[in-house]
């Protein structure tokens, strides 16, 4: 009978540690969400290229455009999903890309609005107006990101995985 106890538990314990995801599929999950941050990263570092230009025409172009490649990027994150059950980097990755949406729908449309303020027009209010806005995008873009900076750095320690550098790019 000792035997058979032994057999079944040894037979659950091989089952259950089989069944855990390995580190090779999570450093594959990690670097399918990297691989997404850095598509949306660049979007925004574009759209603020472009804030920065303050041509109207492109800053609108771009826009749109990284409200496209941010939605994309939000289906390529549904498609992934979580790690076997595993929230960590999936929750923080769609909060990071729908703060993105919202700033684009939000401060980045204002700023446009001011841009489009014909020169004769612009008085020192807009220019406050427009440096209040671009300071409320630095820091409300920092949040989320340094969230995902951190989830990340929980999934690597909890999966055991090691990189050289970090995989979430900086900005």
């Amino acid at each position: 009978m000792n035997r058979i106890l032994s057999i079944f538990a040894l037979t659950t314990i091989i089952y259950l540690s089989s069944c855990a995801p390995s580190a090779q599929e999570a450093a594959a999950y990690n670097e399918k969400i990297v691989t997404i941050h850095k598509s949306v990263n660049a979007s925004m570092d574009t759209l603020i290229v472009c804030l920065n230009s303050y041509d109207t025409v492109l800053i609108s172009k771009q826009i749109e455009s990284s409200k496209v490649n941010l939605g994309m990027s939000k289906s390529d994150i549904s498609k992934v999903g979580s790690f076997g059950g595993d929230d960590i980097l999936f929750k923080p990755t769609n909060v990071l890309i729908n703060s993105y949406l919202e700033l684009i729908g939000n401060e980045f449309i204002q700023i446009y609005k001011l841009y489009c303020i014909p020169d004769t027009a612009f008085t020192e209010t807009h220019k406050k107006e427009a440096e209040k806005l671009n300071k409320n995008i630095e820091k409300e873009m920092k949040i989320p990101l340094d969230a995902l900076k951190k989830a990340q750095a929980e999934f690597v320690e909890k999966y055991k995985l090691s990189f050289e550098t970090d995989s979430v790019p900086a900005k």
